[in-house]
């Protein structure tokens, strides 16, 4: 079997160039930057790990050291996937690119976090709660984190998609 006749390939490839077309590599640098300083999430994600999933607080410092290589080595390709997803959807008000970056979020940051959780020894009632309790501040502080990330660009002098 080639991959020429793969099912689904010209469906796959289309997405795959497209994501490439809208990924600019050259936003890595700023978009590590932002996430290295970002500590808002940090402490957010402590605080659900300790009070809400009752996380013990070994595993949370665990989870806490895994994310700061975690969130350097994501910066970019999260910012990479919320271009692809801006590109695809291309959002002309303020509400239709709120919810733009809660879908780019999500999708991209909780599944990141919740094997972070399981790395870090949380069992997978620990894991839902915690995933559960941040999906809520994700919804919440996606938009926010969305215009962090276009003002660091421009601070860089980066161009957004």
């Amino acid at each position: 079997m080639t991959l020429r006749s793969v099912p689904g390939r010209a469906g796959f490839t289309q997405i795959v160039s497209s994501f490439l077309r809208c990924q600019r590599s050259r936003h890595a640098p700023p978009d590590r930057r932002h996430s290295c300083h970002h500590r808002f999430f940090t402490v957010v994600a402590t605080f659900s790990e300790l009070g809400v999933a009752g996380m013990e607080p070994s595993q949370v410092l665990a989870t806490r050291l895994l994310m700061v290589p975690i969130m350097v080595l994501t910066g970019g390709p999260y910012t990479g996937w919320r271009d692809w997803l801006f590109c695809r959807v291309r959002p002309r008000r303020r509400w239709s690119a709120a919810l733009a970056d809660i879908a780019s979020f999500l999708s991209f940051q909780a599944p990141v976090y919740a094997a972070t959780l399981l790395v870090a020894g949380a069992d997978t009632a620990e894991v839902g709660s915690a995933i559960g309790s941040a999906v809520v501040f994700m919804v919440i502080l996606a938009r926010p984190f969305g215009a962090f990330v276009d003002w660091a660009r421009r601070t860089f002098r980066v161009t957004s998609t």
